[in-house]
This record gives C-alpha cells, structure tokens and sequence, in this order.
C-alpha cells in the first residue's frame, strides 16, 4: 500500500461480521442469477466500452499512481476507465450491494483476505475463464486470490512485514540482529536505555494485532484451525513476554503501524516490527541510520511465515463482452513493467518472481521483504471464510496475555473456544 490509514491496514477484520453473514446470505441468490445484458454486448468489437473500477486506493499518492496505470492499460486495451476509489472500510459493504442488485464493477480490489468472501458470494468469475498467464507469479501470492481451488484474482504487488532495525544503536551495544527468539532477548538488555526501548510492534485491539502476531504463530508451526496448540502458545508466551518483560512498551498494546513507526522514527525503539510502506518516510530523516532484517524464528533452521499483505484484482460477473475487456485490463496491471513500476513507487514487493528478484538487486532495503514473501501465507488459507473471526479471538488472547490478565495457555485456550464458535 502506499499509505496505510487505519482502514487500509493488511490486517483489518473488525467490521466483516456484519457483512460475513450478508454475503452468506447472498450466495445462492447470486449463483441463480445471471448478468442483465448491455448495450455494450451488441458491440463485438467493443469499441464503445467504458470499464467500471473500484477500489479503496483513496489516499495520494496510491489513486494517482493507480489512476494513471488504469489509463495508460484502459489506452492499451482499447476500453475508457471510470475509477472510483472509496474508504477502506466501505469496500466490502459497497461490493455486496453492489453484487446484490447486479451492478457490480468491471474491475475490484479487494484487500486480500476479503477474496473468498466475495468469491464465496458467486459474484467473482475464476480467471480460468480468460486467457491469463499466470506462471510467472511467485507461487504463494497465488494462494491469496485462491477460492475452492480457483484463482479469483491478482495482486501485481504485495508486502509483509519484517524487522528494522536502529543501526547505531546496534553498533553502540555492540550486537547483531536477532536470528532467533532466544538471540532477540539476550540483545534486548543491552539496547534498553532510559525511554528507548529494545522493541515496538502493533498490537492495539484491533485485527491488525493477530495479523502482526501469525508471523511468530506460523513460523513456529502453529495452525488457526488449533490456537491452542503447544506452538500457538509458545508463540504468544513469546510475543506477548517480550511486553511482560519490559523489551517492549506497554504502550503497544495500544499502538497501531503508524505509532510504531513513530517511535522508531523518534529513536524511542531500537528495532520495530513494520511493513515496506515506511521506507519513504525513513529515508526522510537522514540522521537514522537503519537497515531491513527478516523477522526472528524460535530456531534459525524454521522459515520466516509471515502474513502476507496486498491487494488482489478480482473480475466481477458483468457481461461477457466487458469480462472480456476487464480480464485485458487486468493482464495488463501484471505485467513485469507494471508490477515493477507500483513497487518501486509503493515499496512493495513485484508479484512476479523474476521481477521480485531484480528488485531486489536494484532496492537492498527490500531484500529481507522480497525473502519473506517467498514463504508468507494468506490469512484465510486455512480457515477460509472464518479468518475475521479467529484473527478477532487471536487479538483478545494478545490483549489478555499482554496485560498479564491469563497465561498464554489460557488465552489460547479461551482463543480457541471462541473459534470453535464460528464453525
């Protein structure tokens, strides 16, 4: 993303409660349904089409950049674009009525762990219906606009969050970043002075909490269909103890991506758990000294598994001739010089896995986040549908282990009782 607003954030599960039971409620309406036809479909050619796109790219520079992109494709394709961007937290209720009284647009974004509830209204046409070559994608962004075994959808670029760190403070104690659990704890003591603590990352009570938190569930081998597994609550005495212990602020229990990069901006933390998207923004501030490391694991022979962050292209069920026209568009929003144009301007990682590693070469900083999305995992890839009610159970035992209120053992076990619910 290209500024990430509270309602844009990767991990946004707080309002699909309400709209999960509406889409359910959907599905059969829809699959009985077929598309009105268009004048446009009486124009084989296509020449008088004028495609619909929405997304929630509201927020400069990411509408321009995506504006421009949607234009310079819409010339290539032969088609007039319409782009409308709205609030985060407006996209998936707009699209559900939409998809109700069969106006959906031509092209949508969805934020990536809202694909299959969309899919899952029969509103979404799988891309296997359309000449689009999709093997040049790295293969685990492939999952994110997965459905039932069908591809749904595209995301050109992607990110996923990784460890920065103060490189003076660092230098100063005279340590290394952390490979490990263990290795993180054992530096913390020598970073923490005064108010400048070891560590910040998010976990304010929001879904953007459990989404930070799976990069240390999954990398330990946790699962979401079992929270209290013994490596789920390894995972949350880990993440939460470093609050307990004083590594981290108390304060992050409340801090959201933006907090955390101020403190780290403002030499209060010397390392922080953060996303691509505060790049621009470091290297505004000349006198901090900082570079990119992939997150720790309990051990250093377990890969990195982060939540995997960005936006999917999905194509509604229009009509065949402006689907046809859309699945064009869309082919062109991924090819190597459009997913590489939106990284470098986004600081994203390119979808592409060549393009990926070209990247890169060219943007080091990016390195640690290139190798991490080789192995992050899509918040729905287990759970499916039920992702925003399990992450919202994963966020009350953060928020319950942080304060000291339960043990790991009984958050994640409370975690998991409440999943269960949701079955």
């Amino acid at each position: 993303m290209y500024t990430r607003a509270r309602h844009e954030s990767v991990f946004t599960p707080r309002r699909m409660a309400v709209v999960g039971v509406a889409s359910l409620a959907m599905t059969g309406m829809l699959a009985a349904c077929s598309p009105a036809a268009t004048p446009e479909d009486a124009d084989a050619g296509g020449e008088s089409i004028e495609l619909s796109v929405l997304d929630y790219f509201v927020a400069e520079p990411g509408h321009t950049v995506y504006n421009d992109l949607l234009t310079r494709c819409g010339d290539e394709v032969g088609v007039t674009i319409d782009h409308e961007s709205v609030p985060g937290d407006q996209l998936v209720p707009k699209a559900l009525q939409l998809a109700s009284s069969r106006t959906m647009p031509d092209l949508l974004m969805l934020n990536n762990p809202d694909v299959q509830q969309i899919a899952a209204t029969g509103a979404l046409s799988p891309l296997s219906d359309y000449d689009i070559d999709t093997s040049g994608f790295i293969d685990t962004i492939m999952s994110a606009g997965t459905y039932k075994d069908e591809v749904y959808g595209l995301a050109p670029t992607v990110n996923a969050v990784a460890l920065f760190y103060n490189v003076d403070l660092f230098e100063a104690a005279g340590v290394e970043p952390p490979k490990t659990w263990d290795e993180l704890e054992e530096i913390s003591p020598k970073l923490k002075s005064g108010d400048v603590y070891p560590i910040a990352f998010a976990a304010e009570n929001s879904g953007l909490a459990a989404s930070q938190f799976l990069q240390a569930f999954w990398s330990n081998g946790g699962d979401l269909n079992e929270l209290n597994s013994e490596e789920g609550v390894e995972a949350l005495d880990y993440w939460t103890g470093l609050i307990r212990d004083g590594n981290a602020s108390q304060a992050v229990l409340n801090f959201n991506q933006e907090d955390v990069a101020g403190a780290f901006l403002a030499g209060k933390a010397a390392m922080m758990v953060n996303g691509p998207w505060n790049i621009p923004a470091l290297k505004e501030n000349p006198d901090l000294n900082w570079a990119v490391a992939p997150v720790p694991t309990r051990t250093d022979d377990q890969d990195v598994i982060p939540s995997l962050g960005g936006e999917v292209w999905t194509l509604p069920i229009t009509t065949a001739a402006r689907q046809a026209k859309s699945a064009e568009l869309l082919a062109c929003l991924t090819t190597e010089e459009s997913v590489m144009g939106l990284a470098k301007t986004a600081f994203n990682v390119p979808s592409l896995q060549a393009a990926a590693e070209e990247y890169a070469q060219e943007v080091p900083e990016m390195a640690a986040f290139v190798e991490e999305v080789q192995t992050a995992r899509p918040r729905t890839l287990e759970v499916g549908v039920r992702y925003p009610a399990v992450g919202a159970a994963i966020t009350e035992a953060i928020q319950a282990a942080g304060t000291g209120s339960k043990t790991a053992q009984q958050a994640m076990d409370d975690a998991q009782a409440l999943a269960e619910q949701t079955k």
